[in-house]
């Protein structure tokens, strides 16, 4: 911990993302190494982590986004980690929905 500041607590999550036709993929490996050394360098401790292996663009269908949206640990955290907003959706309206719902209280989407 740097200085006497005190350490902000986020729960993270991560979907494997394939890149428009492509087909090349973002993996969660990767997402994850991304958001831990920003946690690290922005001294964020991530009490939790969520995934989902397959994109669905609705993410209220996703395991792991369901199991992160009723967290226990949410409600302690400032923030809720992503690499990118698109693991989440790529469509505003259905972005602009789920943000609402998972930025409760205190907590907040970074990116």
């Amino acid at each position: 911990m740097k200085g006497d500041t005190k350490m902000k607590k986020a729960i993270a999550y991560v979907s494997d993302i394939i890149i428009g036709r492509t087909g090349e993929v973002i993996s969660r490996e990767s997402q994850k190494k991304a958001i831990s050394q920003y946690a690290a360098d922005n001294d964020i401790e991530i009490v939790d982590w969520f995934e989902d292996e397959a994109y669905i663009e609705d993410p209220r269908m996703r395991p792991g986004f369901k199991k992160m949206l009723s967290c226990k640990h949410k409600a302690d955290c400032e923030m809720v980690l992503v690499e990118r907003i698109w693991c989440i959706s790529r469509s505003m309206s259905e972005l602009e929905s789920i943000l609402h719902e998972v930025e409760s209280g205190n907590v907040k989407v970074e990116a």
